[in-house]
């Protein structure tokens, strides 16, 4: 995560605890540092990292473009990426910044999981840059065929 977040009360405490890494983005040699002690827990510990590749918030109707930190990781410890893709929650999320609005509809908002893509054999000089733009492909496809869905849309149906 983000390292600001850490501020974040009551989340950035308790995710703390919880012992979440956090990624200082505005210093590269600290974030590749923190980057590399994940690298290796994962890899020591079987653990799974969850992380959201486009590296902000995003209201847009497409994908922005992806970082390379989590697709290098996979990388260098070999591990799969399992792609997980949201449809959007535009239709359950209001946002109005002229007044500092902001409130959430009930509705639901879709998961879908992909199939695992294998890093084994892969190399950060041969294959980061597919490997990043193939899973972002996959994950835009998949988005476009899940929705959200709000309570007044099942009211209509």
């Amino acid at each position: 995560q983000k390292k600001e977040l850490i501020w974040a009360l009551p989340f950035g405490f308790a995710a703390w605890l919880t012992g979440l890494e956090f990624v200082d983005r505005k210093n590269r040699e600290r974030s590749s540092e923190t980057m590399r002690q994940v690298t290796k827990k994962v890899q020591d510990k079987s653990l799974r990292l969850w992380v959201f590749p486009e590296g902000t918030r995003n209201m847009a109707d497409t994908f922005l473009p992806f970082k390379f930190g989590a697709f290098r990781l996979a990388i260098e410890a070999q591990v799969p990426i399992v792609p997980v893709v949201f449809s959007s929650y535009k239709p359950i999320y209001n946002v109005d910044k002229t007044n500092k609005n902001y409130y959430w509809r009930q509705g639901c908002v879709t998961i879908k999981c992909l199939e695992p893509i294998n890093t084994k054999g892969m190399t950060i000089e041969k294959d980061l840059q597919q490997l990043t733009e193939m899973t972002r492909q996959r994950m835009i496809e998949a988005y476009q065929t899940i929705q959200t869905t709000t309570s007044q849309n099942k009211k209509n149906n």
